[in-house]
């Protein structure tokens, strides 16, 4: 799901486009299933758009209906990855509210790392049960990396009281292609597996 409103990047629909997008679910003009389009092999996308002079309803009625469509995709869908791109706000802390798992994707850069702190400390879902992971991304050096991670993880416990799970580090593409593929299979495991966790437990509390 594209939910990066101002700055959708994944597959992004072309402004004026009439391909249904995620403002149109919003706009409950159309389904979250009427709107999915294919990208790879058993890879759907919610696509976005640019938002032009009149912006998609975000209200919570907006949103819940959003979420109602996600959920109604439990039967054919293993993993619903959302991208709401960065910065708190209402609308990304719905997301992470709704969430099951939280993955928080920064470089190396000082600024993109207090950034995410930024984020975490803003939001209010975050606790010390939280499901929530550090990815490093473009990453040069996996132990420089892993450092930045443990880093995060105490600052994060000792003045936030939240827990912050370590993640595989992402090299860049161009220089290391077979490491960078083996990393993405590696956190998707990760996601897929704790997704399953997850859902054994929603199961049994409902049972």
């Amino acid at each position: 799901v594209d939910a990066n409103l101002p700055s959708p990047a994944l597959g992004t629909l072309p402004e004026g486009s009439h391909r249904p997008a995620l403002e149109d679910v919003l706009n409950g003009n159309t389904t979250v299933k009427e709107t999915l389009c294919p990208v790879a092999d058993k890879v759907q996308l919610l696509p976005g758009k640019p938002v032009g002079d009149t912006p998609p309803e975000i209200n919570r009625a907006a949103f819940d209906r959003l979420l109602a469509g996600l959920n109604g995709l439990q039967a054919s869908a293993d993993v619903i990855l959302v991208d709401t791109g960065q910065g708190m706000t209402p609308w990304v802390q719905n997301w992470w509210q709704a969430a099951q798992q939280i993955a928080l994707v920064t470089t190396c850069d000082e600024q993109a790392i207090t950034s995410a702190y930024s984020m975490v400390k803003q939001s209010s879902q975050c606790t010390a049960d939280s499901q929530l992971r550090l990815v490093v991304n473009k990453s040069d050096y996996e132990d420089s990396s892993a450092r930045i991670v443990e880093r995060f993880a105490v600052t994060c416990q000792r003045f936030l009281d939240v827990r912050v799970a370590e993640s595989q580090p992402i090299p860049h593409l161009a220089t290391s292609p077979r490491e960078y593929q083996r990393a993405l299979r590696l956190l998707a495991s990760d996601i897929l597996s704790e997704s399953l966790v997850s859902h054994r437990r929603v199961s049994r509390g409902n049972s």
